[in-house]
């Protein structure tokens, strides 16, 4: 804290000024945090300054100041870059939605390079009141991360996360596992040239005529969109590729009411919330809900190209207690596209037990299906 008031009388003869006096008494900084902006930033947002019309994170009045920006973004929203970076400047970010998501990006091109956020090479996730502190740091030209009140994909006793294990194999953190197949497990290239390749992933494959395998939970399953504010909701997120799927087949990670070996296609699931190749001879991945009777499905579009070999991807589901929607949020890691938005058909009923999979189902063409996967994770929000 530094004061910039400066007078010419003797020291003593001008109350205004701070005296040795005066260090016992209570002061007030209005500079910090103060008074905040809110704003609604974009689904895809390049190089943030966000403004409510009164304020203007970027004005000349305001960039001394140290504010907290209050995101709201409709549904979803990528953020890769924050104007207005100086020497000592600092930003909390903070996800001030119902049930909306926030994403951080980790040095993303889309942004001019001294707005970029460095992130300690992972991109954030902000979820609902959550926020995120930054400083920018001038040698870097960068903003850099602070601190974070909440790490979504932090392992505690609320989450449930599903990881590869030995070559033939998962493990799971708070859960019990099941598969049907046997699994094939590939460690973390030596050289990633993206966040799915870092990391070592499961591989699930089947090419059997109306065969299927799968990564699962079994036993008890404590997830649920939930109907009670402040003690139910779920996060779910998990990294993916899938190299092929037959004409007829399917595959697809999310939440799944059922515990037991699937053999139809996700779109014929009831009581699931999936992405992936969710109907037969679908090329471009999709997100969906399913009921008890019917799937509304969102086509992601050309950038999200199923099956493919080499496109990779982070999905996230979000269900927050007593909303009637389910927010979707999707990243390509490999290349440069997101996609995100809100599910309000066909959900699933709000307490329905819900839990992390991985599926793959061939259908009536004998053909290879396979999923690859990073991380299977679910929290429960209790918001």
């Amino acid at each position: 804290m530094f004061h910039e008031f400066s007078s010419g009388k003797s020291d003593g003869g001008d109350a205004t000024l701070v005296r040795p006096s005066n260090w016992n008494e209570r002061h007030r900084v209005g500079d910090w945090l103060w008074p905040g902006i809110t704003a609604t930033p974009a689904l895809d947002q390049a190089d943030w300054n966000p403004t409510d019309g009164t304020r203007t994170w970027n004005a000349a009045g305001e960039r001394d100041r140290a504010v907290l920006i209050r995101a709201t973004p409709a549904s979803v929203s990528f953020i890769s870059g924050l104007v207005g970076g100086a020497a000592g400047r600092m930003a909390v970010i903070k996800n001030d939605t119902v049930d909306g998501l926030v994403c951080l990006l980790n040095e993303d091109t889309t942004s001019a390079a001294g707005a970029r956020f460095s992130l300690r090479r992972e991109s954030i996730w902000l979820l609902p009141e959550q926020m995120a502190t930054l400083s920018y740091d001038p040698t870097e030209s960068r903003w850099e991360i602070r601190s974070l009140s909440f790490d979504a994909r932090a392992v505690d006793f609320n989450t449930a996360l599903i990881l590869p294990s030995t070559a033939t194999g998962v493990v799971g953190s708070n859960v019990a596992t099941a598969t049907t197949a046997t699994l094939s497990t590939t460690s973390s290239s030596a050289t990633p040239t993206n966040d799915f390749l870092a990391n070592p992933f499961t591989q699930i494959t089947n090419s059997t005529a109306n065969g299927s395998s799968d990564v699962r939970t079994s036993g008890a399953v404590p997830f649920m969109r939930g109907a009670s504010a402040g003690r139910q909701g779920v996060f779910f997120n998990a990294a993916l590729r899938i190299p092929a799927a037959s004409a007829t087949g399917g595959a697809a990670v999310g939440l799944f009411n059922s515990t037991a070996a699937l053999t139809t296609l996700p779109d014929a699931v009831n009581n699931c919330i999936a992405a992936g190749v969710l109907s037969a001879g679908q090329t471009t991945m999709r997100v969906g809900a399913r009921d008890a009777s019917a799937m509304t499905q969102v086509d992601l579009g050309a950038s999200f190209p199923v099956p493919n070999a080499t496109a990779a991807y982070e999905v996230c589901l979000q269900a927050v207690a007593a909303q009637s929607r389910v927010i979707y949020a999707v990243r390509r890691l490999d290349s440069r596209a997101v996609a995100g938005g809100a599910l309000t058909a066909n959900l699933p009923g709000n307490t329905i037990a819900l839990a992390p999979r991985a599926n793959v189902m061939v259908g009536a063409t004998a053909a290879a299906t396979t999923l690859q996967f990073n991380r299977l994770l679910a929290r429960a929000l209790n918001y």
